[in-house]
């Protein structure tokens, strides 16, 4: 149905714009209905996604074309050079803070040593998986309030499922948080996780 779908869009589109303004990235709609054909999965919560901004920043700005992929990668890399010289170590609290109390601030986003953690992201905590409900800062230390998630079954050395669990809530310390991969939900309740 979504194949199906795609191509009575696409063919709309032709007629009324023409073949000129078919963007090259139209043939990765196909694409994701391939991968979802052959492995019924598709996973659409890479880390990569969130940070391709930091490529299109540099590329907007690339006349030469034949220069492109040299152009981006030395604004990337020099930005990225730039952020790590002026970081504070332990970084901190992104964005709009709240205060409820003396010595405490909770924010939607914080930045770990140039790992940018948000409210929603899967995070890994030792052997612990759990979405991140808020990201803290109380006096010099750096948390993140998680919604834990009970450990079910192991699927290769990298993936994993894991059961929402209601309520239960965790505080973990930032500095030893880590991004998962990719994560799938697979009901109300259950979560594939893919770690590296």
């Amino acid at each position: 149905m979504l194949r199906t779908a795609l191509e009575l869009y696409l063919a709309a589109h032709k007629r009324e714009y023409g073949d000129s303004r078919i963007k090259p990235k139209t043939r990765w709609a196909f694409d994701i209905i391939e991968q979802m054909l052959m492995d019924n999965v598709l996973f659409d919560a890479f880390i990569i996604e969130r940070l391709h901004l930091r490529a299109r920043n540099h590329a907007e700005n690339v006349k030469n074309h034949r220069t492109l992929e040299v152009s981006v990668l030395s604004g990337v890399v020099s930005e990225h050079s730039r952020a790590a010289q002026t970081a504070l170590p332990g970084c901190g609290l992104i964005g709009k803070t709240v205060s409820p109390e003396p010595g405490l601030a909770i924010s939607d986003n914080m930045d770990i040593g140039g790992m940018k953690i948000s409210v929603g992201d899967v995070v890994v905590h030792g052997s612990n998986v759990g979405r991140v409900v808020a990201c803290c800062v109380e006096g010099q230390d750096m948390f993140a309030l998680v919604g834990a998630w009970r450990h079910v079954s192991g699927i290769s050395p990298h993936s994993s499922k894991w059961r929402k669990v209601g309520s239960e809530r965790a505080v973990w310390r930032a500095i030893h948080l880590r991004e998962c991969l990719a994560w799938r939900e697979d009901s109300d309740d259950m979560v594939t996780v893919i770690i590296m």
